[in-house]
């Protein structure tokens, strides 16, 4: 079986669990930018960023670019489109560089993606 075939759905997977951990984890504080009405809760009333709040607001956008990237390359491999080598490679070095930084986090899965493009064999017309 070719894993590329599934690449894009185990990105957009890992998307979604990472804004799954990100909304239980930051449940609170997203529900206290919600009671400050969303617009500028991440400034203080001193003006000072609230980098919990910037933190979990990241946190979020990450996931959510990871299920876009996802969805854009399944949709480019269900046409019979193959995946450029370099985001494999890409993949690779921010998982590995992540997985070094931070041992206890979920970057280990980007590691089975960037394998599959960087195996992925290369069709011949």
């Amino acid at each position: 079986m070719r894993l590329i075939k599934y690449a894009g759905h185990y990105i957009t997977a890992t998307g979604i669990f990472h804004n799954l951990v990100g909304l239980f984890f930051g449940g609170t504080t997203l529900l206290e930018m919600h009671r400050d009405g969303w617009f500028r809760s991440t400034i203080n009333p001193d003006s000072s960023q609230n980098f919990e709040r910037e933190t979990i607001f990241w946190f979020l956008v990450t996931g959510a670019s990871w299920m876009l990237t996802g969805g854009l390359m399944q949709h480019f491999i269900d046409k019979g489109f193959e995946m450029p080598r370099f985001l494999g490679w890409s993949i690779l070095a921010l998982g590995l560089s992540s997985v070094f930084i931070m041992p206890e986090s979920g970057f280990y899965l980007l590691l089975p993606v960037a394998y599959s493009l960087i195996t992925s064999k290369v069709k011949e017309d």
